[in-house]
């Protein structure tokens, strides 16, 4: 009878183990999984998806100068006026700023082994896509659990979340 018990038990803990390490697996680890993601909460924008393929991550049907840009040109300014960051020329300013240049006319290649600076939680990851040395780009919040990725911003309202 306790030799029974006992057997059922390594059983349960056995099983539990293996449905644990299938559950893992299945999430895909911290490299965003390759597929396409739509929009959940954009109503300016409900056709909005963004595609993610050999390391690279394209955003479509969406303006996200629009929605971005001022803010971070303002975010800028202010940093320069503070003497915290060198003033860019006008000319390479308009290229690091304009969003839509760099995640939606192009793809923007994720280099995992450098961007991945953050894990928040068991199955999120954090992604700075930044013009390197500026203060422009965009955070990507990638949830492997939930297929889910979600492009952050200072400003609670304008976090924008897209499903696979």
């Amino acid at each position: 009878m306790k030799k029974g018990i006992r057997i059922s038990i390594i059983s349960i803990i056995v099983i539990g183990l293996l449905l644990a390490a299938i559950f893992i697996s299945k999430s895909g680890g911290s490299k965003i999984s390759e597929g396409t993601y739509y929009i959940e909460n954009c109503e300016a924008y409900p056709n909005a998806y963004i595609t993610v393929s050999n390391n690279e991550i394209q955003f479509h049907n969406i303006d996200l100068n629009a929605l971005y840009r001022k803010e971070q040109l303002e975010n800028y300014n202010k940093l320069v006026e503070r003497g915290t960051i060198a003033k860019l020329s006008d000319s390479v300013l308009n290229q690091v700023s304009d969003l839509n240049y760099l995640f939606v006319s192009n793809a923007w290649e994720i280099n995992y082994d450098e961007v991945v600076m953050d894990k928040n939680g068991t199955f999120t990851y954090v992604y700075f896509c930044m013009v390197p040395d500026t203060y422009f780009g965009k955070v990507i919040q990638y949830d492997s659990l939930r297929k889910t990725i979600q492009l952050n911003d200072e400003d609670v309202d304008k976090i924008l979340v897209f499903k696979e």
